[in-house]
């Protein structure tokens, strides 16, 4: 199965440039991030962590700003796609805690969507699909990626008490997985720490024993999530074409 690995850098090789070109602080963290390459799946590796967006400079999933109308799309429970301007807005009670709403322009008339009433949405290239996770009602969650194992995430601030009579605010986010075809009641939190990610990602995975090795050595850990992720999901689909 190594040969679908260099396919792949051979096709993401000559866009490193163009995808790389980012602030000298972003490139500091994914440079953190990167391991040292003894083979071609730390190339492959460290190669998508270059030609991904750096998420760690993200701001919060859901803040004022997208109160604003944006341009966007809806996807309806029937499976219609509605093309025009969308905001958000929380409601607190009833079955879902987020709101969207839609106008096809800046004159027609505002429909206002629960959540669960939605497949999703999509704006600014990101989009977001109606889920269960954690024990929250059904809301809008941002899928990272799409495959035989879904990865989706969120940002928001976190309260962690006073110290020194000051409201200690703290960054948070959290990773969730589905695997796709599954009858899931709600995503599955992905425990990010050194010594519980290692088990709890192999479970998943295990049918790729080189990126299971690597995880299992700790080379590979929470902090690569995105890019564990994106492998896996690239090798299951390259094994899928082989046994066709």
């Amino acid at each position: 199965m190594k040969s679908f690995l260099l396919i792949f850098l051979y096709m993401v090789l000559p866009f490193h440039n163009l995808f790389s070109q980012s602030f000298n602080y972003d490139s500091e963290l994914k440079n953190k991030r990167k391991v040292m390459v003894d083979d071609s799946l730390d190339q492959l590796l460290n190669s998508l962590i270059e030609y991904n967006e750096c998420i760690e400079s993200r701001g919060y999933s859901f803040v004022k700003k997208n109160t604003d109308w944006r341009e966007g799309k809806i996807f309806t429970k029937e499976n219609d796609t509605l093309i025009g301007e969308i905001k958000n807005a929380i409601h607190q009670g009833g079955e879902t805690s987020m709101i969207l709403f839609y106008r096809k322009n800046i004159d027609s008339v505002e429909v206002r969507y629960r959540a669960d009433k939605l497949n999703g949405y999509q704006c600014s290239n990101k989009e977001f699909c109606t889920k269960r996770f954690s024990n929250l009602p059904p809301g809008f969650i941002e899928r990272l990626e799409n495959g035989n194992i879904e990865l989706f995430y969120v940002k928001y601030p976190q309260n962690r008490g006073f110290i020194n009579n000051q409201l200690n605010i703290v960054d948070d986010e959290d990773y969730y997985l589905e695997i796709s075809g599954c009858n899931q009641k709600e995503l599955i939190l992905i425990p990010l720490e050194v010594d519980t990610f290692p088990e709890f990602i192999k479970n998943y995975i295990k049918d790729y024993f080189e990126l299971s090795q690597k995880i299992e050595q700790l080379k590979y850990t929470g902090v690569h999530i995105r890019e564990i992720i994106q492998i896996y999901n690239l090798y299951f689909n390259t094994k899928k074409i082989v046994n066709q």
